[in-house]
This record gives C-alpha cells, structure tokens and sequence, in this order.
C-alpha cells in the first residue's frame, strides 16, 4: 500500500512557494523599474519624478496622493501618464503643475519658485525722479538730480567724485537718463544721458579715473543697439552702421555700413547685411578689433529691418527679426547638403521672448498667448491664453515669467499653470538677478517687494542663456 499523502500540508506549501514567487516577481519588477498596472493587468516600465522648490520643505501631492517625506522629492516606480501635481508651504501660495511621466525616464520639476501669499514690502526710497536698471542692478535719481544704487539695505548715493570733472558735471546735471547699462563682469556704465536738450552717450567707469563723452553718432543708440564685448570694447549699431569703440583709447572705428543687425552671441559677433544677391546674408566675426570682417555666410536668411541672432547650434539657428513694431521668431534648419537654408516662421506679432540657453527653449508671448517652443524635440506647446488683456513677457529669472497685463504684473510659472499678480500695470517694475525679488516704482516711491523668503535650496538651477 501506497503512503497516504498529506495534502493540507501540500497545499499549504504549494500556496506558500507561490505567493514567495509573486512576491519576488513584484519586489525584482520594483527593482528594475517594472510595476504591475492594476487597471491593465500588464506589468509596465515607470518613470521617475523628482521635485525641487524654492524654499525647500514643501509638501507634495500626486494626484491627489500626499507623500510624507518634503521637498527635495524623488519618487520612483511611477506609472506612465499625466499627474497632477499640488505643492504646498505654509505662508506661500498653492502651487499647481502638471507631469508626464515617461517610461525609463526622470521627470523634473525643478527649483519651483514659490510665491508668498503676503509677498514681504519695504519701502526705500521716495522722491524717485526715475529709475532704470543695468544687468540686474537698480539705480535711480530724486528731484533733485542726485543719483543713487539700489543695494540690498540703503541706497546708496553715487557722488562720481574720481572721473574727469566735466563728465561728473554732464551727469550730476542731466534732465534725464533714457537708458544705461553695466558691464557684467565690470564697474563699466554706458549711459545715454540728456543734457540741455542734448543727448550724450557716457562710457564711464565710476569707481575708477575715466571716462568720456560721445556725440553723434553712438547718442543716437538705443540700448539694444550698443553691447559690450568686454569690459573695454563696445559696438554700437546706428542707422545701418556697425561702429566699434576701444575704451582704452576712445578710438571710434566704422567697421561696416549697410547692416541691418547684430548679436553678440557666445564670444562671436553675427552681423546680417545685403549679400551680392540683395538677400540677407550672416558674417561671423571673432575679433571685431583687428581691422579685418569675419567669415560671409551666405544663406537664404529671412527678410527684416533688424536681424538677431538669439540662439545657433550645429543642426540649427535661432533669429529674430523686426520690421517697424513687429517681431518673428526663424528657425533656420540645414538642407540636404548641409547648408541652413530651410526657413521655419515659429510665431510672429511677438510681444517679449526669453531663451533658455541649458534646455534649449524659449518662451515667448504671441497674440494673447504665452507658448514655449523645445528645440530638443521640436515641439510648440500653448501654456496659457490671458485672453484680450495684451500680455507682454517682460523678464525671466530662474524659473519664474514676468508678464504685464492690461491690469497687472504677475509672476508666472514657466508651465503656465501658476500666476501670482503683485503690481499693477501702471507701476515701473525693476528686476533682482533671482526671482526672489523685484523692485516696484510707484508714486516716486521705489520699493522692495520679496516675493519669496530668502532660504537656502537642495537641488539644480535653470540659468538664462544669452
């Protein structure tokens, strides 16, 4: 006779080995990132998010899923799909954003900028005649011509008392500043100035012994029209002539006529003017200074009063041109032969526009529309519709947009989702180098407006390309 089996104790082993299998299936899934989709009954590859915040500390929600652990955030083993994504600290505005999620990928939300419900303000300054900023610094003068820096305490008053004295006489007597700006790497100005009905452009470095005057033709500039290659050379473009100036010896060269733009891009000046053709045509110039022009590319450029090169890589360039008011963002791609000649019209009626040189996008307001175009995957993605209220995108810092309304000033998310309104449209908004500060004009008073606490943050920064 045959041993009688003893069959609950199979059947318990049985059950034991098999759930010891899923399990060990479920657990090697998680760690290879492989999870089962309930809803399809499939096991799928997943995705990571990782969020970062500008204060960090913050809590998270995922679709409606809180998790206990605070900002900096890294959750693994996410299905693929869209989440919704609520971020949360006490004292800040709600933060709403959306993430898709990629199989085999990372997600990032990175370095969000929260906002503070109550954004903290001091007052600085009263009796402000007018303010401007240079390079992310503030300055301004009161009724009675006496000029001032905006530092992080005090202003503090600027006397010129080291540069030549008719230059500190030309500014201390100025009726008006109608634009400046600062060498970023220096303690160089380039200022056009109003003096008894006469415009000036002064080149002056006021912690140190010099600086000079200049007429026509660089006091006819705008401030988009003069750049600083370095902090002893600028270029200014006037009336279709291209000039360079050497600081050292204020020795004003014209270096060429007929041009019809120019960027300073990546250490090399792009310069666009007629080709033998009559069709637009790009030269490239690393020296500007040694008396020779640079390399001609002749391509089949898109036609415009004023031609701007914002961003090139090898596969493709970006441009910008106007004619009278108007703007168009190019995109210009190679053809079969290797040569850029293929014209892309990405928007028109451009109404501001920020590059970010690390991610390779742009954002830019068009009709009543904020839009971000990736040229990594080139895709134009609609972020917001501000309806009739004529956006205009007016700066980025980090990771934040300032738009101007009809109404008001708002902070702005980069997605779109998130907009912070904390001055009005009438008021003269000047920017800090972050976006954690900006500083607010109104009634000749100028005041710091923080829109979030100063804190240190775990996790990478988006910086704006030039």
């Amino acid at each position: 006779m045959g041993r009688n089996r003893n069959w609950p104790t199979i059947l318990g082993y049985s059950i034991a080995f098999t759930v010891f299998v899923v399990v060990a299936i479920i657990v090697l899934s998680y760690a290879t990132g492989y999870r089962l989709n309930f809803k399809t009954g499939q096991i799928e590859k997943t995705g990571v998010l990782a969020i970062t915040t500008k204060p960090s500390g913050a809590s998270v929600l995922v679709s409606g899923k809180k998790y206990t652990r605070k900002t900096p955030l890294v959750i693994r083993n996410i299905l693929p799909g869209d989440y919704v994504v609520e971020v949360n600290y006490e004292g800040y505005q709600k933060y709403l954003d959306t993430a898709t999620i990629k199989p085999g990928f990372a997600t990032e939300l990175q370095a969000l900028d929260l906002v503070l419900e109550q954004p903290k303000e001091t007052k600085l300054a009263e009796d402000v005649a007018n303010a401007w900023q240079a390079n992310n610094e503030v300055f301004y003068r009161n009724s009675e011509k006496l000029w001032y820096r905006v530092a992080s305490g005090a202003p503090i008053e600027l006397t010129f008392e080291r540069i030549p004295a008719h230059l500190r006489d030309a500014l201390l007597r100025a009726t008006n500043v109608n634009w400046m700006m600062k060498h970023e790497n220096s303690s160089n100005w380039a200022i056009n100035i109003t003096v008894d009905g006469k415009k000036w452009l002064a080149v002056v470095d006021p912690n140190g012994y010099r600086g000079a005057l200049f007429s026509a033709p660089l006091n006819q500039a705008d401030e988009a029209d003069i750049t600083f290659v370095d902090s002893d050379r600028l270029v200014g473009l006037v009336n279709g002539t291209l000039y360079t100036l050497d600081l050292n010896s204020n020795k004003l060269v014209t270096y060429q006529k007929d041009v019809t733009g120019f960027s300073w891009y990546d250490n090399k000046g792009y310069f666009t003017s007629k080709s033998a053709n009559g069709k637009p045509a790009v030269t490239v110039d690393n020296n500007l200074f040694d008396g020779s022009l640079g390399e001609a590319l002749v391509w089949n450029m898109p036609t415009g009063q004023n031609l701007r090169v914002i961003a090139n890589t090898n596969d493709w360039w970006l441009l910008a041109t106007s004619t009278g008011n108007s703007q168009v963002l190019w995109l210009l791609t190679k053809d079969e032969e290797g040569i850029f000649s293929k014209q892309t019209r990405i928007a028109g009626d451009l109404d501001g526009y920020a590059y970010d040189k690390t991610k390779e996008r742009i954002h830019f307001i068009t009709g009543n529309k904020l839009v971000e175009y990736d040229f990594k995957e080139m895709v134009e993605k609609d972020l917001r519709d501000f309806g009739n209220t004529n956006p205009q995108l007016l700066a980025r810092r980090d990771n934040t947009l300032f738009i101007k309304t009809v109404g008001d000033i708002a902070a702005v998310s980069l997605s779109g989702s998130n907009v912070y309104n904390f001055a009005s449209s009438k008021d003269v908004v000047l920017f800090d180098d972050s976006s954690r500060r900006v500083w607010v004009l109104r009634d000749n008073v100028i005041t710091s407006l923080e829109l979030r606490a100063a804190t240190s943050i775990f996790g990478g920064l988006v910086r704006i390309g030039g």
